[in-house]
């Protein structure tokens, strides 16, 4: 984990010009340096470029971001989370349990509010 912020998003930039002809390209090419939780930065790759990043000893993992459609209910579904298959209850009578996802980041997304959002969007009547 990198102590200075500053470091950490010029060491990202540093992998990143291994895989791209110029620093003009390397800066287009990052969307965000993530430097305070934890060390890594999101780009945009073509998938040569992807899997010659993936191969170098200082990446623990390159995968593609998926765009999930933000919605408020059924969590579970959102989050890739599924009843377990086993049984519908416990020995304890308890009901069905989740199966937890794997590598999940829980985070809030704050869209914003504005006039032309459905939830002001006036029905007949």
């Amino acid at each position: 984990m990198f102590i200075d912020p500053h470091l950490a998003s010029k060491h990202h930039l540093q992998l990143l010009s291994k895989v791209f002809a110029s620093e003009e390209d390397v800066r287009q090419s990052m969307l965000y340096s993530y430097k305070h939780s934890f060390s890594g930065f999101s780009a945009k790759l073509n998938s040569s470029q992807a899997t010659t990043l993936a191969k170098m000893e200082e990446v623990i993992s390159v995968f593609r971001s998926k765009t999930l459609r933000l919605h408020t209910t059924r969590s579970w579904d959102f989050l890739g989370l599924t009843l377990s298959s086993s049984s519908s209850t416990s020995t304890a009578g308890t009901p069905l349990q989740l199966a937890y996802g794997e590598d999940i980041i829980v985070g809030i997304f704050d869209t914003g509010i504005w006039p032309e959002s459905d939830s002001f969007r006036r029905g007949p009547g």
